[in-house]
């Protein structure tokens, strides 16, 4: 890439949003979207970090951020110290909303650190810092590597992941409520045991949402999208969830689901239009919140 004229700018990247689970794939499916944050890494006498941008009020200080926790991380994964620069975080992802803006944090502080150290580490070892911080790999692989992704672990304990294939994509609307739900809070709601018809319920949801996406039969993702693992638990802290659930088709998507853990809610939508943006705005405005609109994105910050 091209050096910035700042002479202070050592390089700079973009990391997606993501939206991780699509309903039945609780923790093993995720998608990157075209909401991103910027990190610009900058010669420093000390290490350190700076968030400016429209939801840099959420974002934490210095002793708790991820981004540059994620830095330090990789640094001493090669036995380095890691250099005095300031990381630039221009954060525009909303925060404790599920849609990742923690995976963002830390990938985009991998990323800065492969940059520096001129790709001395691989995505492998970057995936594996990543789920050590975020907990779960779900939302950290689609900010790595963009697009749709599965990820699970082989019969070693070794993260798999491997990109979908997109065939006539449907854009993704998302409603955006006002309030934050950590994901902390939102996992204690969750049972520590299933039902074997529920978990067989969603193993066909599973096949037939992955089947949508990669033929391009928007009709098999319409039958996916439904889930028994962790939406009907988590709806009671998401107004307006089992609402969107029964009126999506009517407004002209394909169904809804919990983005992440909540409590923004996702729309898989035909094709990008404002009739359908509109229905689902004027459906929702009850519950407060907003609509925005957005594609998936095949590049991550590894990309």
């Amino acid at each position: 890439m091209s050096r910035p004229r700042n002479s202070s700018v050592i390089t700079r990247i973009k990391a997606p949003a993501t939206s991780a689970n699509l309903g039945p794939g609780f923790d093993t499916l995720g998608l990157a979207l075209d909401l991103k944050n910027t990190y610009t890494l900058h010669n420093s006498s000390r290490l350190g970090i700076r968030t400016v941008g429209a939801q840099s009020a959420d974002h934490p200080h210095e002793s708790e951020n991820l981004t540059l926790r994620a830095f330090r991380a990789a640094f001493e994964r090669c036995g380095l110290e890691p250099p005095p620069v300031l990381i630039e975080a221009d954060a525009q992802i909303p925060v404790g909303r599920g849609l990742g803006s923690s995976a963002a944090g830390i990938t985009a502080g991998l990323a800065l650190a492969r940059r520096y150290l001129n790709d001395s580490f691989d995505l492998e070892c970057a995936l594996e810092i990543a789920t050590e911080i975020e907990g779960h790999p779900d939302n950290v692989t689609p900010a790595l590597v963009g697009g749709l992704v599965a990820v699970t672990r082989d019969s070693s304990g070794k993260l798999v992941h491997r990109k979908i294939p997109l065939r006539r994509p449907p854009a993704v609307h998302l409603w955006v409520p006002e309030h934050t739900l950590e994901t902390a809070h939102s996992r204690g709601l969750l049972p520590e045991t299933v039902r074997f018809e529920d978990a067989t319920f969603n193993l066909g949801k599973i096949a037939m949402l992955v089947t949508g996406f990669t033929t391009g039969d928007h009709r098999a993702l319409a039958a996916g999208l439904d889930d028994r693992l962790h939406q009907p638990y988590r709806a009671a802290m998401v107004p307006g969830f089992d609402h969107a659930r029964r009126h999506a088709a009517g407004w002209g998507a394909l169904g809804a689901f919990l983005s992440g853990s909540g409590p923004t809610i996702g729309f898989l939508v035909p094709r990008d239009s404002d009739e359908t943006a509109d229905a689902i705005r004027m459906g929702m405005m009850e519950f407060g919140g907003r609509l925005v609109r957005h594609r998936i994105v095949t590049r991550g910050v590894w990309s």
